[in-house]
């Protein structure tokens, strides 16, 4: 810019003199019209009021608070050392450990690989011999009867071991009521499984019965075999005998087919019926006897006076078929029972 009154004046862009009244530098040309910028010092915000102020004050110009910047003073790790026996790191003027009491006031120039090993009797852990705790489970070494100088496997083992067996005990004494009752349940399931099975065997046996050997006669070294689906009706005095082997099939039919729909209660019934049907039978072969007796006349008795009594002899389709009937009963009850007593 000019300066009137002067001779001379600088140029804003170059820096050289130039005459007072002259509107551009004689030497780069710049024009003095335009106004030269003000160089701008470097300030610094007030930290309380946040005001911008000059870099060099040491006082806010607003509000008077100091523009010196206090220097903090780093603050310094505490020094630790490291405990030989446990390996934890304590202050460096402690003169104990803090975790296993290990001293710190005798000097240590061994190595800790090198230093004899104290072996815990409690968990078998190795330490430090001046270790006054174990490091690992805090168990006192300080009695000498009490630190273990064997190998560390065979006293872990050993410790593990009874310590297994003091809780095997408590938890046999403790739950002995628990596997009595398990043991009683255990019992009843498996008699809830053998008397189904009994059931449905004693039902195949009703089905098979009937047609094997009921009655026998011997007369003249012949044996005459009868079964329930084929009696003559002149031995026994009536003509339908062979509908007790048809009930005794139907019975065995329909306990197969309740057996299969586990209904327990059709199951006793049909139990039931088939015990008071095997009482019918053992009155029905009494009188059988008698009838053969009676139509057999005196040869009957010449052969009974002659070889013994035993002409009419029971066969094994009565036995089987008795048997089924009282099989039926007893299964078919025990089952049922059992069932109730578990649902309840």
């Amino acid at each position: 810019m000019k300066s009137k009154g002067l001779e001379s004046v600088v140029c804003p862009h170059c820096g050289k003199e130039n005459e007072g009244d002259a509107s551009f530098c004689i030497h780069c040309g710049g024009s003095f019209s335009e106004p030269t910028p003000l160089k701008t010092e470097p300030m610094k915000p007030c930290p309380i009021c946040g005001k911008e102020n000059e870099e060099t004050a040491m006082f806010c110009i607003y509000c008077g608070g100091s523009l010196v910047e206090k220097e903090v003073p780093e603050v310094e790790e505490a020094a630790t050392k490291i405990c030989p026996g446990c390996g934890k790191e304590n202050a460096e003027g402690a003169l104990f450990c803090s975790g296993c009491g290990y001293s710190f006031s005798e000097k240590v120039d061994r190595r800790v690989e090198e230093a004899p090993l104290n072996v815990c009797p409690e968990c078998g852990e190795e330490n430090n011999e001046e270790a006054m705790f174990c490091g690992v489970c805090g168990h006192s070494l300080r009695d000498p009867s009490e630190k273990g100088r064997g190998t560390k496997k065979e006293i872990r083992f050993e410790d593990m071991g009874q310590q297994v067996g003091k809780k095997v005990d408590a938890l046999a004494k403790s739950g002995n009521a628990k596997v009595k009752n398990f043991a009683d349940s255990m019992d009843d399931e498996k008699t809830i499984e053998y008397s189904k099975t009994a059931y449905i065997i004693s039902a195949v046996v009703a089905v098979i019965a009937p047609f094997l050997p009921f009655i026998s006669f011997e007369a003249f070294g012949r044996t005459m075999n009868f079964n329930y689906l084929k009696v003559s009706a002149e031995i026994i005095g009536a003509g339908t005998f062979w509908l007790d082997g048809i009930l005794l099939v139907f019975l065995g039919v329909l306990a197969v087919l309740f057996w299969r729909l586990d209904e327990k209660m059709a199951m006793l019934a049909v139990g039931a019926a088939s015990a008071f049907f095997g009482l019918l039978e053992s009155i029905q072969l009494y009188q059988m006897k008698s009838f053969a007796g009676l139509q057999l006349g005196e040869i009957n008795n010449l052969l009974d006076t002659q070889l013994g009594a035993g002409v009419a002899k029971v066969g094994i389709g009565f036995y089987l078929s008795m048997l089924a009937c009282f099989g039926l009963l007893i299964a078919s009850g025990i089952y049922y029972y059992k069932l109730k007593d578990k649902e309840n």
